[in-house]
Parts: C-alpha cells; structure tokens; sequence
C-alpha cells in the first residue's frame, strides 16, 4: 500500500468532509419526514461539525500548498 503525502492526505480528507456534509443532508431531509425538531436537533450540530473541519482543512491544504511553492 501506498504511504499519502501530506498534500495528498489533506486532498483526501477535503473530499471526505465534503461527503460527509453531502450525508448529513441527506440524513437532514429524511429526518425531516418525521418531525423539522428531529432534523435540527440531530443534524445541525453534524452539519455545523462537519463545515468547521472542512474549512480547518482547507486553510491546512492552502499552507501545504503555499509551502510547497518555489
């Protein structure tokens, strides 16, 4: 198996925290079939999670990126 670069890991965890914000919507709008309390309830606080990582590791994909650079 192959041992991921940095860049290459945070690439990689970029794309899952994307899917898992995509999951949690989708978790959002079934919920949302049995009562809107439920939803927010138990997805926003994922939703809200979830955003917080993804902007924690864009700006740690930007530094690699930056450090990378000639």
């Amino acid at each position: 198996m192959k041992q991921l670069t940095e860049y290459e890991a945070a690439k990689r965890d970029i794309i899952m925290s994307i899917v898992y914000i995509i999951g949690v919507l989708i978790l959002f709008y079934m919920a949302l079939e049995a009562s809107l309390v439920v939803a927010i309830i138990i997805c926003m606080p994922l939703e809200i999670a979830f955003i917080i990582r993804l902007i924690h590791e864009v700006k740690k994909f930007k530094k690699l990126k930056k450090n990378d650079a000639p």
